[in-house]
């Protein structure tokens, strides 16, 4: 799962500026929309949760491994 969220946050962060909006607007932004018709139209109340807990999940995964990988690295150094 680890290397799914790091491939998949690189992959993004390397397109290109009009690529990576792209990207938002259709799969991000997309998905928003059917989670709002599903959480206002079908009454499911949890659609916006578990979309915007899928995508922080997505995000902040991705900042925290960064974060982990770096303190493991300089924390390494230090100890020599």
């Amino acid at each position: 799962m680890k290397k799914l969220i790091v491939k998949t946050n690189e992959w993004y962060e390397n397109l290109s500026e009009m690529k990576r909006l792209s990207i938002f607007l259709i799969v991000i932004m997309g998905s928003l929309m059917v989670a709002q018709y599903f959480m206002y139209a079908r009454y499911f109340i949890w659609a916006f949760p578990i979309w915007a807990g899928t995508i922080c999940f997505w995000r902040c995964g991705y900042v925290f491994i960064n974060w982990y990988e770096w303190y493991k690295k300089t924390h390494k150094q230090n100890k020599n």
